[in-house]
């Protein structure tokens, strides 16, 4: 991005206007399309890592190495982020460093390129940024950017979260079932067995008109420099 950008003021996204009623949508994000700022920059490929939308630059579909027992991740992957997915939620389950962070940056990369507003982050950071939003009273305004979001892209869910933080689930299940009400793209993934998270979540994901469940058996990627 431009940090010098007369149009965003640095921030590489804005807020865009309906074509039809010219009014701001503020529930949304697109990136900002100036010149020299981060529309043109992606274009170009440049390297990006962008705290706004939680988005590492490297990892994409073209560098993704496909390996055995990845290939129904890849495909549904793939799928969402084109816009061919007859699902607007889905899981992605496995154990480390199988690839499932990776293609959660290549969907929420594809989405910001197609012009849609779109965030990928950790579980376990949007937590934090939720505990912040109790202790200064802002957690409803906080809860309201991730439920209104175009796409949602929540990494490495925890079921032990739930142990050791009381509120959590019910702040996450909170965000899911208005997204699951509203048909907001949503992708969730996770290193523990799918019948093994929360009842709730299990249910939302376990639709099959709107969601579709991905095991990804691959082996960890890391030990290959992969």
């Amino acid at each position: 991005m431009n940090p010098h950008c007369p149009r965003c003021d640095g921030a590489g996204f804005l807020h865009p206007v309906n074509e039809f009623t010219q009014k701001v949508l503020y529930n949304q994000l697109v990136p900002c399309d100036y010149p020299g700022c981060y529309k043109e920059n992606l274009a170009k490929g440049m390297p990006l890592y962008n705290r706004t939308t939680g988005v590492a630059r490297d990892q994409t579909f073209d560098n993704f190495k496909l390996r055995m027992g990845a290939e129904e991740s890849f495909k549904a992957a793939k799928s969402l982020a084109d816009g061919s997915a007859e699902f607007i939620f889905l899981v992605m389950y496995g154990g480390v460093g199988c690839g499932k962070t990776h293609l959660c940056n290549a969907i929420v990369m594809e989405l910001l390129q197609r012009g849609l507003s779109a965030k990928l982050i950790m579980v376990s950071e949007l937590l934090d940024y939720l505990r912040k939003g109790i202790e200064d009273h802002t957690l409803d305004d906080r809860l309201k950017r991730y439920k209104n979001i175009h796409a949602l892209a929540l990494d490495d869910f925890k079921t032990e979260y739930i142990k050791t933080q009381g509120w959590a689930l019910d702040k996450i299940e909170e965000i899911i079932d208005s997204r699951y009400r509203e048909m907001k793209l949503t992708i969730l993934t996770t290193n523990d067995e799918f019948q093994n998270l929360p009842d709730r979540i299990v249910s939302r994901f376990s639709d099959r008109s709107r969601a579709l469940r991905v095991l990804n058996s691959a082996g960890d990627y890391r030990p290959l420099g992969n």
